[in-house]
């Protein structure tokens, strides 16, 4: 009896498994495409010279909430929270370098 519990078990690990990779694949997916949605206003900061519209504070808060999921993301290994929140972590920090120098 406890052989077929494990038959059936797997069976429907496999299956959820199935459909968790691609929902995985959406999240990898939305885990560089969401962060790069930043470039256009990166790019207009430093070819335009001009940051006068940007509040580096918004930028500074952000940074604190995104070390806390990043934190959240160490504790519960989950590389598409960490992977994200690393790459929202360095676009604020140019932003506020873009801030700063413009």
């Amino acid at each position: 009896m406890p052989a077929s519990h494990g038959i059936r078990h797997h069976a429907k690990k496999t299956a959820e498994k199935e459909s968790i990779s691609t929902i995985d694949r959406i999240i990898y997916f939305a885990v560089f495409a969401y962060p790069a949605s930043m470039f256009p206003q990166i790019l207009k900061i430093y070819l335009t010279k001009n940051a006068e519209s940007i509040a580096m504070s918004s930028y500074i808060i952000m940074i604190g909430f995104a070390l806390i999921w990043l934190s959240y993301g160490f504790k519960h290994k989950d590389k598409p929270l960490i992977i994200s929140n690393y790459l929202w972590i360095s676009i604020y920090i140019v932003m506020i370098a873009g801030t700063i120098l413009y």
